[in-house]
């Protein structure tokens, strides 16, 4: 274990982070040190990124703590040796640093095992045997049948996260279980009437905070499609993919390949050179060219 590595492994905080990066700078010489919220994160941007690129990465504890450590990093005027990657969650806008942090193209990372020709990529090379044409049709039709059966679903809790967020409260939408007591139907996963009375009460709590019937509507409904289902909350929408996919594996009396518990392994389906990590890679090529 390097030097380096004891400092991050010290603690999981930007204090620690900001420490490993300035002494590991002068110790290690990587060509990058990329500052993650999480330990999760790490794997998947190794996945995303070139094994050429000599990045180390450093945990930060969340989203404020890169902010923080991107400011002070930038007083000390050493950008040139740092990428920044957090999630996007609700921000739709632009913001001052977009050249120097990464946010991700979707709600987080996790969003990406969403995406449908991933899916596909796990629907046919990950079950073992493979699916025949009609299996994956089958595969297919249902997992959009489920996404409808949550669509009003998904787009409140991400409402309510948005709502929830403009007024600095803890309400604990993202604490939500979709999956809660669902109900599989011929392959379709259809939520719960618990699921959903949980959800409802998050929303009157919200309410009693003094947030609009109206605008919560009105907010929840820019989101009501399946085609959304991207940028809804990466963690929450994975539970369905997940229950929906081992459901489905085990109906048919097929064998995972791959760990279904995991969003990485969805999403390492996809080599690294996919055209889905392109914003990542072009990010990192932006930067080089800065130095």
């Amino acid at each position: 274990m390097t030097f380096i590595d004891q400092l991050r492994e010290s603690t999981n905080s930007k204090h620690a982070a900001y420490l490993a990066f300035i002494s590991g700078r002068q110790r290690e010489g990587y060509n990058f040190y990329a500052f993650v919220e999480d330990q999760d994160d790490v794997e998947f941007y190794q996945h995303a990124l070139p094994n050429d690129l000599d990045i180390y990465y450093l945990t930060c504890g969340g989203k404020s703590e890169i902010f923080s450590i991107h400011k002070k990093i930038s007083s000390d005027g050493l950008l040139g040796e740092c990428l920044f990657f957090c999630d996007r969650d609700t921000e739709q806008m632009p913001f001052k640093f977009e050249h120097e942090i990464f946010r991700t193209k979707y709600y987080s990372w996790e969003s990406y095992c969403l995406i449908d020709d991933i899916l596909e990529l796990v629907a046919c090379r990950k079950i073992n045997p493979m699916l025949s044409n009609n299996e994956y049709k089958k595969f297919s039709d249902s997992w959009q049948n489920t996404k409808e059966q949550f669509c009003a679903l998904m787009a409140e809790q991400i409402a309510i996260i948005v709502l929830e967020q403009s007024i600095h409260a803890r309400i604990g939408a993202s604490n939500w279980i979709p999956i809660i007591d669902a109900r599989n139907v011929d392959g379709v996963i259809f939520p719960s009437d618990r699921a959903k009375n949980n959800l409802a009460e998050i929303r009157e709590n919200l309410v009693s905070e003094g947030v609009d019937f109206a605008l919560l509507d009105y907010i929840a409904n820019q989101h009501t499609s399946s085609d959304k289902f991207p940028i809804w909350r990466g963690k929450t929408a994975f539970q369905i993919l997940k229950k929906f996919t081992k459901d489905f594996i085990k109906d048919i009396g097929r064998i995972a390949l791959i760990d279904f518990n995991s969003p990485i392994s969805f999403i390492k389906a996809a080599p690294s050179t996919s055209h889905h990590f392109e914003d990542i890679r072009d990010y990192v090529k932006r930067r080089k060219t800065a130095l």
